[in-house]
């Protein structure tokens, strides 16, 4: 089943920033999960500016936003990380997909947030990551 998203404009953000380069990234939310990662983006808005400038530039830096490569079926998920706060490591978890006829493009869906309460991944994270994984979207 095809899951709906909404495009995020990054012009003003790259303007602001003064990124100028040969890699181009579109940044989406998924439809029924935007409120919730709005809202976390809102609580964490430095650090989130951090984990999208270096998306922008096409760069993973793993204590911002890295890979989930957990199994063959995580290949392209990816976690914008924010600090860990008490007892909480929050992750918004995302799809890359890339643009095969497009060199140096790709779009990035934020899918769904998560609380990772140890550093190892354990089996519930693990099915989470999975599911993600599995997620096909259509483009508006």
């Amino acid at each position: 089943m095809l899951r709906n998203c909404n495009k995020i404009p990054l012009e003003r953000f790259k303007k602001e920033l003064g990124i100028n380069t040969l890699f181009q990234m579109e940044l989406f939310v998924d439809g029924d999960n935007a409120n919730k990662i709005f809202e976390i983006i809102q609580k964490n808005n430095n650090r989130f500016k951090r984990a999208l400038y270096e998306m922008l530039l096409g760069r993973y830096n793993n204590d911002l936003y890295g890979k989930e490569n957990v199994s063959p079926k995580t290949k392209y998920v990816t976690a914008i990380k924010f600090k860990k706060r008490g007892n909480a490591n929050l992750r918004i978890y995302c799809i890359e997909i890339f643009k095969d006829l497009t060199p140096n493009y790709k779009r990035i869906i934020m899918v769904d947030s998560y609380h990772k309460k140890t550093n190892k991944i354990d089996k519930k994270l693990k099915n989470f990551i999975e599911n993600i994984g599995t997620y096909e979207y259509t483009f508006e």
